[in-house]
C-alpha cells in the first residue's frame, strides 16, 4: 500500500464509471466535501466486504484512505459499525498503532481511515526472523492494549462485566442469541459444547481487559507492525481470551510461533499463563464458527459457497472440541479410514468434476466454488455411506438402539444433550470427536481457507 505524502497520480476516473453504483457515488461525494479535496483514485478491495482502497488529493499531496464498509448486523448479531469506529479512537488515544479516524459516513455507512503501508498476513514474511519480529511487536500491542484501564472503555456497546461467569463468557450471549433465532433444525454438537462451556466457566478468573476480540489481524513491513486492524469484535472480558483467538486465526493466517509469542505476553503481564483458562477460551471462540454457519448451511441461499462454510464448520468445530478434550485431559480418539466404495453413479460425479476444472484448484473464485463441490459429492458418493454407518453405530451406544437414519440421528441426540449431565461429558465428546473426524474425510478435496487443521500446544 502507499503512503501518504506521495505526487498525484489519478488511476481511475470513478465519476465517469458507469457501473458505479449511485450510493457509492454519493458516499465518495460525502468524502470529498468532508475531508476537502478531490479523489483521484478510487478501487475496490476483492473482498467480500464493501471496502474502497481510496486516493484524496489535498493542498498538492494525495493522502492515502481506506472506506471500510458496513458488513451489516446480519453477518453476527454483535456491535454495529460505530462500535468499531469508537474502539479506534480509543486506542489511538492511548498511543497503539491503529488508522486515524477520518469520519464516519451517514450513506453508505463506513468509517473513512488512514490507509496505512503494510500487508496482511504473517505467514507471508520473507524469513523466520521476520516473522518472529512482527509476531513479538504484535505481542507488544497485545499487551499495551490489556493494559488500557478497563473502565476507561466501557461506552453504550461496550459494558463492563459484573460476574466471573460474564467476564469468561464474554460475547457469547450475541452469538447464541443470533444462532437461536436462525436454528431451524437440531444441532446437538453445538448444543453439547454449549453446555460444556457454561457449566465449566473458570470462576477463578476475575481480570477484566479490552479486548481485540478476534485477535490477530494487523499489517506489516519491514518485521514490524503497521496497524492493528478489525476491532469490530472488541468486548471487555478475560484478556486470556485474546490468545486463544489467535490460536484460531492461526488456523486461517498463520501467525508463527504462538508458544514463543505467548511466553513474551506471559512475561510482560507478569503472570504465568493459565493453560486452563486459555483451552476453555479456544473451546468458546471456536464454537463461533459453527453458530455462525449453521443456518446458512441448513438452509443455503443461491450462490452461497456451500463448501467453504461446511468447512469452517466441520473444522473449527474440531478445534473446539479438542480443546474441551485438552482441558479436561482425554486423549482426542483415532477414527478409521473410510473404504471408497463408489456407487454406480461415480462416473457421473468423476465427469462433473472433469467439467469443472479436475483436481486443480481454481484460479478465478466463480469457478472455485462449483468445483470444489462437485469434489465434495463425489466423496459423498465415494465413502459418504460408510461414514453414515459408522456415525449411527456409534450413536446406538448413546440412544440405547440404532437410529433408522442421519436426521432421526441428530434430533435424538440433541436430546440427550440437553438432558445429559457433566458425567456424560467424556462419552458425548468422544463421539463427537469421532464424528467430525470422519465428517472431514468428505473435506478432503474441497478444503480452501484452512492453511492447517491442528491447534499450535501451549508449551
Amino acid at each position: 500500500m502507499v503512503s501518504a505524502g506521495r505526487h498525484v497520480m489519478a488511476t481511475k476516473n470513478w465519476r465517469d464509471d458507469v457501473e458505479l453504483d449511485e450510493a457509492w457515488r454519493r458516499g465518495f461525494a460525502w468524502v470529498e466535501e468532508t475531508l476537502g479535496g478531490r479523489l483521484v483514485s478510487v478501487e475496490r478491495q476483492e473482498r467480500w466486504r464493501p471496502s474502497w482502497f481510496l486516493d484524496l488529493e489535498r493542498e498538492g499531496e494525495v493522502v492515502p484512505l481506506y472506506f471500510r464498509g458496513d458488513r451489516g448486523l446480519t453477518d453476527h448479531g454483535v456491535y454495529p459499525l460505530e462500535h468499531e469506529m469508537r474502539v479506534f479512537e480509543l486506542l489511538e488515544r492511548h498511543g497503539l498503532i491503529v488508522p486515524h479516524v477520518h469520519g464516519f459516513c451517514p450513506e453508505p455507512r463506513g468509517i473513512v481511515l488512514d490507509r496505512k503501508p503494510g500487508r496482511p498476513d504473517v505467514g507471508t514474511a520473507e524469513t523466520t526472523a521476520e516473522q518472529e519480529s512482527i509476531l513479538d511487536h504484535y505481542i507488544d500491542q497485545l499487551t499495551a492494549i490489556h493494559g488500557i484501564p478497563a473502565q476507561d472503555c466501557v461506552s453504550e456497546t461496550m459494558t463492563m462485566p459484573d460476574t466471573v461467569e460474564e467476564i469468561a463468557l464474554g460475547d457469547l450471549p450475541h452469538y447464541e442469541r443470533t444462532f437461536r433465532e436462525a436454528k431451524s433444525g437440531p444441532e446437538p454438537l453445538i448444543e453439547f459444547i454449549l453446555g460444556w462451556v457454561r457449566r465449566n466457566v473458570p470462576t477463578h478468573r476475575e481480570k477484566v481487559s479490552l479486548l481485540h476480540g478476534d485477535s490477530g489481524q494487523l499489517i506489516f513491513e519491514d518485521g514490524r507492525v503497521t496497524a492493528l486492524l478489525d476491532f469490530e469484535l472488541a468486548y471487555l472480558g478475560d484478556p486470556l481470551a485474546d490468545l486463544a483467538a489467535m490460536r484460531v486465526r492461526d488456523l486461517f493466517e498463520p501467525l508463527g510461533a504462538l508458544p514463543r509469542a505467548f511466553r513474551r505476553y506471559a512475561l510482560a503481564r507478569g503472570e504465568d499463563l493459565d493453560e486452563a483458562a486459555i483451552h476453555y477460551h479456544t473451546a468458546r471462540f471456536a464454537l463461533y464458527t459453527p453458530m455462525s454457519v449453521a443456518a446458512l448451511l441448513a438452509a443455503p441461499p443461491a450462490g452461497v459457497d456451500w463448501c467453504l462454510y461446511k468447512e469452517w464448520s466441520v473444522l473449527v468445530g474440531r478445534v473446539s472440541l479438542e480443546s474441551i478434550a485438552a482441558a479436561i485431559g482425554l486423549d482426542v480418539p483415532a477414527i478409521e479410514p473410510p473404504r471408497p466404495r463408489p456407487s454406480q453413479r461415480a462416473s457421473a460425479y468423476e465427469t462433473l468434476v472433469g467439467l469443472l476444472g479436475g483436481e486443480e484448484r481454481a484460479e478465478v473464485y466463480e469457478q472455485d466454488v462449483p468445483l470444489r463441490m462437485a469434489r465434495y459429492l463425489r466423496e459423498v458418493d465415494r465413502i459418504g455411506a460408510e461414514l453414515d454407518a459408522a456415525d449411527l453405530d456409534e450413536a446406538a451406544a448413546i440412544l440405547g438402539k440404532r437410529p433408522s437414519d442421519p436426521e432421526s440421528a441428530e434430533a435424538a441426540l440433541e436430546r440427550v444433550v440437553l438432558e445429559a449431565g457433566p458425567d456424560r461429558d467424556v462419552e458425548l465428546l468422544t463421539f463427537f470427536l469421532r464424528r467430525s473426524r470422519r465428517a472431514e474425510c468428505l473435506l478432503a478435496h474441497s478444503l480452501r481457507r484452512l492453511q492447517r487443521s491442528t491447534l499450535q500446544p501451549l508449551a
